[in-house]
């Protein structure tokens, strides 16, 4: 081709002799149809490529040419893919679903006339073209490294999916399909998957990867005939029950169908004569689904797939049930395994028994604990593979295994994610380059070690790709020979300079002298010689990027490590010191019973099982002797914060000084042992469940025995809060994370908070990110209270913060959805809200005010619907906040938005006493600030009904107007008395007003209105019940402020105790003795009539101080 579009691309490319040659062989192919060919579409083709070429489709051309041998020669030997290299194709990556539907419309008719053979070659055909057209992309520089490595991966799941799925008919319509029975005798369909591992399990297959996969079916059983023998497989029409019977070591659901009554259609149990076992089904399946895979064939092969990383390598079955995995890994699994499940994926077969496998392997390939001894480990690993890489002469020059090469990034990587990701989900994930981000994220690594590696990591795939692509052969090496090693550099530099829309690190579009000097940063000054030639100058900069690159990712991987390995081991006995109980518990049941009813153990006989499980573990767990003696020295730490009958504690009144820690270093957490736990049969189940959620009870003792504050936080825990209790169960990585953190220690304030959750709004799924964020604040909070980190006002200031940051975010994340920059309104919080008072389990009272300027009310109303529903609404996850707006004008019949003017017109004219009486804790939380503080200041003057004498010493008086609302009279204060006794009599349960803490005599609801119409007398403008009251001691116009004041406090934490133990919001304390008894305890008294007589007395004070108020 003479043409200058030609001239040019061929110019630029990286080897212009080559692309020429290849052109010219096209342009005969072209010219010279194959036989099979339809000569008019070779002709539309030619014509449309070849002779009226666009730049763009020159420069993709040039660039295959010159960088593939093998891709140029089946272009060769098929022209007329040539059109699918236009460059309007390339520019975007295809999608998995497309890629699946072309290729199962290609398929489905010929399985369905079981032409299997057919079906394979179109599979291999598939494949061959799929290549050819990611190469391009790849060599012209149209993608980035994460989306052609996404894309091989995809187009390598398809094909398996197809391949598996042909496989498996050939098979069911020889043997039957797979069956196991249940307890009642009925069969249900087992299914299998195959679950990709390595680069294909990472979504990071190369272009001549070993594919590395396992395979897994449901469960044992053997094969029955179906009736049905057209093409498809008949659907699964039961499920596995035992799915749900798994051990609590590994807890999983089954996803697979339920008869439905009547609807089932029992399957004949009689098997045929070609029944075979499951086991040898499987094994037969595998065997045919990887002979077709590696056959060689006139279209290809299809991959090189290797199974040596199943359980037992060579020796070990082909396949196996989740159940013989299952056995395999909690027994025999070794480090490395837990490194390679950490790319485990599903990429054929049943996706609801792979998401079983998955779920079952979780704490086993993300422990929460590991011994720091496994790096050690790691690095042998690297050694062997290293010493292998030396004896071939290799080890400068090997890009995957030589030193500093890719394989040392992945092993920094997933060292680093073994030791972290069992405690910080987030960073599980299969793939490199995020998780380098995620690594930098959570401080594991700095910003400039992940930017390093992701640089590496880059550039030594693409080399690993250019030398692969050459001859389609699995090679990691650089030549050796000056004009191949020069080729290679020429590729490279093209690679960094091409395409300036390519989004790959800093490295991609610097010109060699640019990326010469960013790499001399790395390694030190590696400067470059003088060039004889152009071809010299891309020889050096190659050179001297990949040794930058490498000792880059060296000394990295030595510091990862290196670092992570510091920790030592300690001996179980450094614990210290005899039991205080007997050892065993073979032949000593009496002394156990002595032991337990001692130490205030309500079932001993109960309690003495899930100790001795908690010992010598469950009877289908094999417990180890060093994890039998952990358990021991962990069950006396557990003993010592038990109540002995015999010795009662001094009583510690929940108004007393609680017990503080120092600030403590990150690996220790010390806590309080002032109060005896109420419940240790309840703490004792909690540990048995804990211990079946968290999953590795070896690893679980080993972290608490290094981190014994840790279990005795966990032993608080469960005593204190059921709520916070089945939180940690649920979820064990919460506290892992508070307390490997450091996080417990911190106070935060709501703009800290809303911060955090800022990181979530572009999450998908809103109402998940709320709620999970949520808990963990809440159970950062409850433990800081539990462990004595934060007192009474502490506590609830950050529960007041943490609430104002939720409201904030749901209307920042509501306005976001719907692209609206300003907030329309103000969210106005009243009652405990208002006051920056919210406790356990208090809803949120609001009201939202719209601005003067506002549009019409029904375009608001949606949104702030949307905002109480983000918040409210019931999920999986429970809710946020319950969001309350009925405290608006005309409460569920009114406007749920309305205008700042209505809102006055309202309150002024319209309004009942009690709801300018709430008006006195309206604060602004969130949306249009001026609106907000015009309601503020409308609130101020609403609530003042100060004689407006001159002179008084307030500095808090708000200002006055001339009108006030229309319900103000002379008498409003024994208006307000009288609605404090109608609530007295109305909300206080019969018969119970001596528990009733909040709304019977002297309770809770005395002191808030005693500060409330304190402030409405003077014209304080107070919103919180505390500082109200202590104003009002520093102003003399609250009688007997000390002991009134004192007693509200006491008897406000132990509302806060009862609350915190379900966060249900209770006011009234139990009636029954037990649950009294335990109340009592944790509020730090030795009985519970003590207890009871120190609430009589705080309340007789506080009702004394109110009547004296409202005299």
């Amino acid at each position: 081709m003479k043409s200058a579009v030609w001239k040019r691309a061929i110019k630029d490319c990286a080897d212009p002799a080559r692309a020429r040659h290849f052109l010219e062989l096209l342009d005969a192919a072209l010219k010279t149809p194959r036989e099979g060919t339809r000569p008019t579409a070779i002709a539309q083709v030619s014509a449309d490529w070849l002779q009226n070429a666009s730049a763009e489709q020159a420069e993709i051309l040039a660039a295959l040419f010159s960088g593939s041998n093998a891709q140029s020669n089946l272009l060769l030997a098929n022209p007329e893919w040539l059109s699918s290299l236009d460059p309007d194709a390339l520019r975007f990556p295809r999608r998995k679903q497309g890629l699946r539907n072309e290729l199962d419309a290609c398929v489905r008719p010929l399985r369905e006339g079981r032409d299997n053979a057919a079906a394979f070659g179109q599979v291999r055909r598939f494949k061959e073209m799929g290549m050819l057209r990611i190469a391009a992309r790849d060599l012209a520089r149209i993608a980035p490294l994460p989306e052609i490595t996404q894309e091989i991966s995809d187009v390598a799941d398809v094909c398996l999916e197809s391949v598996w799925e042909t496989c498996l008919l050939q098979l069911t319509a020889q043997y039957g399909d797979p069956h196991a029975e249940d307890e009642k005798g009925q069969w249900y369909l087992v299914t299998g998957c195959v679950i990709g591992l390595g680069k294909l399990g990472g979504q990071e297959l190369n272009y001549s990867s070993d594919v590395d996969v396992m395979v897994v079916y449901g469960e044992e059983g053997k094969t029955i005939q179906s009736s049905q023998s057209t093409g498809q497989r008949p659907k699964p029409e039961a499920r596995n029950p035992k799915s749900e019977l798994r051990t609590v070591k590994f807890k999983v659901q089954s996803s697979r169908l339920k008869v439905q009554g009547s609807k089932s259609s029992p399957l004949d149990p009689r098997p045929s004569t070609l029944s075979v076992t499951n086991h040898a089904f499987f094994n037969r399946l595998v065997q045919a689904f990887v002979a077709e895979l590696t056959r060689v064939t006139p279209e290809g092969t299809l991959y090189r797939i290797d199974l040596r990383l199943r359980p037992e390598g060579d020796l070990g079955p082909l396949s196996r049930s989740l159940e013989g995995y299952e056995n395999y890994y909690s027994q025999w699994g070794q480090t490395w395994e837990r490194m390679m499940l950490m790319k485990a994926r599903c990429v054929a077969g049943d996706e609801g028994l792979a998401s079983e496998f998955l779920e079952m392997i979780q704490p086993f390939r993300y422990p929460r604990s590991v011994n720091p001894r496994v790096l050690h480990e790691v690095a042998a690993m690297k050694d062997r593979i290293e010493n292998e890489v030396v004896k071939a002469g290799e080890i400068e020059r090997n890009v995957k295994l030589g030193r500093g090469g890719i394989r040392e990034i992945e092993f920094s990587v997933q060292s680093l994610q073994l030791i972290h990701a069992g405690r910080q989900p987030f960073l599980q994930n299969s793939q490199t380059l995020p998780c380098l981000e995620k690594l930098a994220q959570y401080e594991l690594l700095t910003a400039e070690q992940s930017r390093r590696l992701a640089e590496a990591y880059v550039f030594l795939r693409e080399v690993e790709h250019r030398l692969q692509m050459e001859d389609n052969r699995q090679t990691h090496t650089i030549p050796s020979g000056l004009g191949a090693r020069t080729r290679l550099a020429k590729l490279m530099r093209s690679n960094q300079t091409s395409n300036t829309n390519a989004q790959t690190p800093n490295t991609k579009h610097q010109t060699p002298e640019k990326l010469q000097t960013s790499n001399s940063k790395l390694q030190g000054n590696l400067k470059l010689q003088t060039p004889s030639s152009k071809d010299a100058v891309e020889l050096s900069w190659f050179e001297n990027a990949l040794k930058a690159h490498t000792a880059s990712v060296r000394a990295i991987f030595d510091s990862v490590l290196k670092a992570e390995g510091a920790e030592t081991e300690q001996s179980p006995g450094d614990a210290g010191g005899s039991l205080p109980f007997p050892s065993q518990f073979a032949g000593f049941d009496a002394q156990w019973m002595s032991f337990l009813t001692g130490h205030a153990f309500r079932d001993p006989e109960k309690a003495l099982r899930l100790l001795r499980e908690f010992v010598e573990g469950p009877g289908y767990v094999h417990v180890s002797p060093r994890t039998s003696e952990l358990a021991l020295q962990l069950l006396t730490k557990m003993f010592k914060l038990c109540r002995r009958r015999s010795h009662s504690p001094a009583p510690r009144l929940p108004g007393s000084p609680v017990h503080r820690l120092p600030h403590a270093p990150r690996s220790t957490l010390h806590a309080p042992r002032s109060i005896p736990l109420s419940d240790p049969d309840r703490v004792l189940a909690r540990l048995d469940s804990f211990i079946g959620a968290y999953g590795t009870r070896s690893a679980l003792f080993e972290m608490w025995h290094h981190n014994p504050a840790f279990f005795e936080l966990l032993v608080l825990l469960f005593d204190r809060s059921e709520f916070l209790a089945e939180l940690a169960i649920r979820s064990p990585d919460l506290v892992d994370e508070l307390v490997s953190s450091g996080r417990l220690q911190q106070r935060k304030r709501s703009d800290e908070t809303l911060r955090d959750l800022r990181h979530g709004l572009e999450d998908a799924d809103q109402h998940l990110w709320l709620r999970r964020y949520h808990q963990a604040e809440l159970m950062r909070i409850g433990l800081r209270d539990i462990l004595g980190l934060a007192d009474f006002e502490q506590y609830l200031t950050e529960l007041s913060a943490l609430a104002d940051a939720c409201l904030e975010y749901a209307l920042e994340a509501v306005l976001r959805r719907r692209r609206i920059a300003n907030a329309p309104f103000a969210i106005i919080g009243l009652g405990k809200l208002g006051g920056a008072e919210i406790d356990y389990g208090s809803d949120l009272d609001v009201i939202f005010v719209a601005g003067a300027k506002a549009r019409s009310m029904s375009s608001l109303i949606p949104l702030a619907a949307e905002v109480i529903d983000l918040l409210s609404r019931r999920t999986g996850q429970g809710i946020v906040f319950h969001t309350d707006a009925r405290l608006r004008p005309d409460g569920e019949k009114g406007l749920l938005v309305n205008t700042f003017q209505a809102y006055e017109q309202y309150y002024l004219h319209r309004a009942q006493l009690w709801e300018i009486q709430t008006l006195t804790r309206a604060r602004f939380v969130a949306g249009d600030q001026e609106t907000g503080r015009q309601f503020q200041e409308l609130a101020g003057r609403l609530t003042n009904f100060s004689d407006r004498r001159e002179g008084s010493r307030s500095r808090m008086r708000t200002k006055t107007t001339e009108s006030r609302p229309a319900c103000y009279s002379p008498d409003w204060k024994q208006n307000i008395h009288k609605m404090r006794l109608r609530i007295q009599h109305e909300r206080t349960p019969a018969g119970k007003d001596d528990l009733a803490i909040k709304t019977g005599v002297g309770g809770l609801m005395d002191a808030e209105f005693v500060a409330q119409v304190l402030c409405m007398e003077n014209g304080w403008r107070e919103t919180n019940t505390l500082r109200a009251l202590e104003l009002g001691r520093a102003e003399g116009a609250l009688p007997d402020a000390a002991q009134f004041i004192s007693s509200y406090r006491q008897l406000r934490r132990a509302e806060g105790i009862l609350r915190r133990w379900s966060y249900e919001g209770e006011t009234v304390l139990p009636d029954d003795p037990a649950p009294f008894y335990r109340v009592s305890v944790r509020c730090g008294f030795r009985t519970p009539e003590t207890f009871r007589k120190a609430v009589t007395e705080w309340r007789r004070k506080i009702r004394s101080t109110y009547l004296k108020i409202f005299k």
